[in-house]
């Protein structure tokens, strides 16, 4: 673990960065949190402390005790509330993040989970605290935000709603989310994927379309994605590899769709490691998400850093993402994807060397931590100036 940052002044924003799931689950929030921190952590304008759910313990990342919502302990307690297991995890874990409040005395708490944020808004005004409020929306939440005092909208999607209904443009700031982008990249060459597909037990000698997500039916639609793959013929079907969390509920019924409709041969369903999420990409063609709507999408920018082509449903936040880089259809219908899948396998220019590194060199430019970090420093100060009486400049979008 890191030990203080030895050139941090007094003069430095003490910002503390609080994710539950931070070690115990992986979703968009706890990798934004872990690679915001990271990049966060060098400025020394800022004092920025880690909280999180599991993991090593050092002296600026904390892990704090609470009840896992995967817990039997969290599940019970959940199903006797009536509010579930999340919630029971981001009570709990709030109620351990309590003592570093009370003794750190910080200037900005930066947080995901809607429930935290509530949380810390009844004990800072019970506890008459100083600590401002930003919320990162990446879900997103509806507006109206009374409780937070100033929320980061990752699309401009969002911030126009919000704006539309009543949210000031003092209260939000348009700051998408980072991600961590190798500058030494090249794309894989055939040695190396047909390497990666031998690890992962993907055939060599066929296309691979990945798709990242819950396997569910609710929000992640991956039967949508099992139906069209298995719309194709079979000498122009691509291998699908599903790779995301599981559960007992919303994932078996994938698992049953996907027997029914495609031989063992042509797919798998797994979860794997974070770290290998990214091998798998590399080992890809293309991409594709079928869900109707992200609140960001941040799988988009690991799908494009890995250099490969987008398949996604056609909405505003995609397009802002993806620009160039994306493939839109309306996913809502039977057919569009499978006719987008062999759109973008059939042409070679958007299958060559030259465009897989166009997308990566894309994303870093335009979502990559060190052209990011700027913004992200710019809207905790403003937090902490909120209420100071420093002046504060209108900063709802860019």
């Amino acid at each position: 673990m890191r030990a203080r940052h030895p050139t941090k002044t007094n003069a430095a924003i003490k910002a503390f960065l609080v994710c539950p799931g931070l070690g115990q689950v992986c979703r968009g929030y706890e990798s934004f949190t872990r690679e915001c921190f990271d990049a966060l952590y060098a400025d020394n304008s800022l004092d920025v402390r880690l909280f999180k759910g599991r993991g090593p313990h050092g002296h600026t990342e904390h892990t704090i005790w609470n009840l896992s919502r995967n817990g039997m302990l969290a599940q019970a307690f959940g199903k006797l509330s009536g509010r579930g297991s999340y919630f029971v995890e981001q009570l709990t874990f709030t109620a351990s993040l309590i003592p570093h409040l009370l003794s750190d005395d910080p200037e900005v708490v930066f947080f995901s989970d809607g429930n935290v944020g509530n949380f810390l808004w009844h004990f800072r005004r019970i506890a008459n605290r100083r600590y401002r409020l930003v919320f990162s929306n990446g879900g997103p939440l509806d507006p109206p935000f009374p409780r937070w005092d100033l929320v980061q909208q990752v699309s401009p999607e969002y911030a126009i709603q919000a704006l539309a209904a009543g949210v000031s443009s003092v209260q939000q700031m348009l700051v998408p989310y980072g991600i961590a982008v190798p500058e030494s990249w090249s794309p894989p060459r055939v040695e190396e994927r047909n390497a990666l597909r031998r690890e992962f037990g993907l055939p060599i000698n066929r296309p691979v379309l990945i798709s990242v997500g819950a396997i569910n039916v609710e929000h992640k639609r991956m039967d949508y994605t099992l139906s069209e793959v298995a719309r194709l013929p079979p000498e122009q079907r691509p291998f699908l590899a599903m790779l995301g969390a599981q559960d007992p509920i919303s994932s078996p019924p994938i698992h049953k769709l996907a027997a029914q409709l495609l031989p063992p041969t042509d797919y798998v369903i797994r979860t794997v490691a974070p770290a290998d999420v990214s091998r798998h990409l590399r080992a890809a063609n293309v991409f594709a998400l079928a869900s109707l709507g992200e609140g960001f999408g941040r799988v988009f920018l690991e799908a494009l850093s890995n250099g490969l082509p987008v398949i996604t449903h056609d909405y505003e936040t995609a397009h802002y993402v993806l620009g160039a880089s994306g493939y839109f259809g309306d996913l809502r219908e039977p057919g569009v994807l499978a006719n987008l899948v062999t759109l973008v396998l059939q042409q070679t220019a958007i299958n060559t060397v030259e465009a897989f590194t166009a997308r990566h060199n894309d994303v870093r430019r335009r979502f990559g931590w060190p052209h990011l970090v700027p913004r992200y420093v710019a809207m905790l100060r403003r937090a902490a100036l909120m209420g100071s009486g420093a002046p504060l400049c209108s900063a709802a979008a860019e």
